[in-house]
């Protein structure tokens, strides 16, 4: 059961989330609030995904490998996004609004 719920939750909340964070990225040239907390909500997302796929691992082995690799590499993406907008000062930029 839990498999399964992973998977539509998955299939779900990945394209969804994946979609805000182009819309957002796109829509606000520089960044933002909101494109900033889609970057650490994604970060989590992905970070969840990554514990889960650990505990619960796929049944094909080379697939186990694959997923969890690609889990991992997306979370790091989202969270160098994260620390490029505190690097640029939006944190900074925000807190003197």
């Amino acid at each position: 059961m839990g498999f399964v719920f992973d998977q539509r939750f998955l299939q779900f909340s990945a394209p969804v989330g994946g979609i805000t964070t182009i819309v957002a990225t796109l829509k606000y040239k520089e960044s933002d609030l909101l494109t900033y907390c889609i970057f650490i909500g994604m970060g989590i997302f992905w970070i969840i995904n990554v514990s889960y796929q650990i505990l619960f691992p796929f049944p094909v082995v080379i697939m186990k490998w694959i997923l969890l690799a690609f889990a991992v590499t997306v979370a790091g993406l989202y969270w160098f996004a994260v620390y490029l907008s505190f690097d640029r000062g939006v944190v900074e930029a925000l807190s003197n609004k």
